[in-house]
């Protein structure tokens, strides 16, 4: 994801976390109306509340974040697809014009029936299968784990991260330090 589109997806969270403590505060001022019995006032304030909280739904902060990082990832067209996501091994086969048929997941790339790899953009969910493996991860960063962690798991914290650091690539340095930290490894793009 480019530093641009980051700061924007971090403008729009600071925008809804600001509206949410607009909504903590006019709840407050909807307590205090109740108790003076003062209507008027008190259908106002539900009115603007009940405003906020449709265009929020509800959201936890984390949630939030996801969201922007997720919808900002998802429209950009020219999503320069910096780290990806192993999803797994599959056999099956792959028609010219890049669609699969018969796709049953195998244990790894070592296999007899092993005919590709199926990976994910980790900014615009990007799905593409690669038949040579080695030369993609070898080309590009990839997670990669033999043992599942959930995708949801790890884009959500490369969300927060995205949101919380200034720089990418201490982002990229904290995520790859994380996924070690389960005891996985991951393969480092030889060319910027």
């Amino acid at each position: 994801m480019t530093e641009e589109k980051i700061q924007e997806a971090r403008e729009r969270i600071k925008d809804k976390l600001s509206k949410r403590k607009e909504i903590l505060a006019l709840k407050k001022k909807l307590i205090r109306a109740n108790q003076r019995k003062n209507r008027k006032s008190y259908y106002a304030i539900l009115s603007e509340l009940n405003l906020l909280e449709s265009h929020l739904g509800g959201l936890s902060t984390s949630k939030i974040i996801n969201h922007e990082f997720n919808l900002t990832g998802s429209l950009d067209d020219n999503c320069p697809h910096d780290l990806w996501y192993y999803v797994g091994s599959f056999n099956g086969y792959i028609n010219s014009d890049g669609k699969v048929y018969c796709e049953t997941p195998v244990i790894n790339e070592n296999v007899y029936d092993f005919s590709y790899n199926k990976y994910v953009c980790m900014d615009c969910g990007k799905i593409i299968n690669v038949k040579d493996w080695k030369d993609f991860e070898n080309n590009h960063m990839v997670l990669k784990s033999y043992q599942p962690i959930p995708m949801s798991l790890m884009v959500n914290f490369y969300h927060q991260l995205l949101y919380l650091n200034r720089n990418y690539d201490e982002v990229v340095s904290t995520l790859m330090n994380q996924f070690n930290f389960y005891d996985e490894y991951m393969e480092r793009k030889l060319v910027r």
